[in-house]
């Protein structure tokens, strides 16, 4: 997974540069190929929804609802105008679909799915996938699927904290390791610690 949305995050980053926003990103717009000289990369299709910015008049109205309901961010279902942010909720809810095997709201027609998206949290990815999540992915993907857009990383903050995630550096995963330590530092013996102490003083110094 880490490869596949490294790159979409790479190409929305670049889109997002020049004002281009793609407003539709969901998995059947998410293509994996491999060519001879480029090896396997994402290819983003369908920027037929996408906000491109002009100095004439707007031709996108406030009021109009477009995108897929199932990956629409909660601007988009009130049917504001969506920006960059909007392309981040979307790219959460498809991080959670392929981390969990289903998105987050996934039933009852477009009115509920839309709704969820703007008023109900999604439910924790650990409950859904059917195994235990790291911690630092679930914060990544809560992140990204915040109601507010201004609460929501940029596309490039969310490929550094997925990056990080993914590595287990990010600082959910390391405060986890750090208090695992320390839980199982107290619960040593006194002769136990001491026998302890001189490894990780040999560690520190190489």
């Amino acid at each position: 997974l880490a490869p596949v949305f490294d790159q979409l995050l790479s190409v929305l980053e670049a889109a997002h540069a020049t004002g281009i926003v793609h407003r539709d990103v969901k998995p059947s717009n998410v293509v994996l190929l491999d060519s001879a000289d480029r090896g396997e990369h994402v290819k983003l299709l369908d920027f037929g929804l996408a906000h491109v910015p002009t100095e004439g008049p707007k031709l996108t109205q406030t009021g109009v609802v477009q995108g897929t309901p199932a990956y629409m961010s909660p601007e988009q279902c009130k049917g504001e105008l969506a920006l960059a942010p909007s392309d981040v909720y979307s790219v959460g809810v498809v991080l959670y679909e392929a981390i969990c095997g289903r998105a987050p709201f996934d039933g009852g027609g477009a009115p509920i799915l839309m709704s969820q998206h703007m008023f109900v949290d999604p439910p924790p990815m650990s409950e859904i996938a059917g195994g235990p999540v790291p911690a630092g992915l679930e914060e990544v993907v809560r992140q990204a699927l915040r109601k507010a857009p201004a609460d929501r990383p940029t596309v490039a903050e969310l490929r550094v904290m997925l990056t990080a995630a993914f590595r287990g550096t990010d600082p959910v995963t390391l405060a986890e390791q750090a208090t695992e330590e320390r839980r199982r530092d107290a619960a040593l013996t006194r002769s136990e610690r001491a026998l302890i102490s001189p490894r990780k003083t040999t560690a520190a110094q190489s």
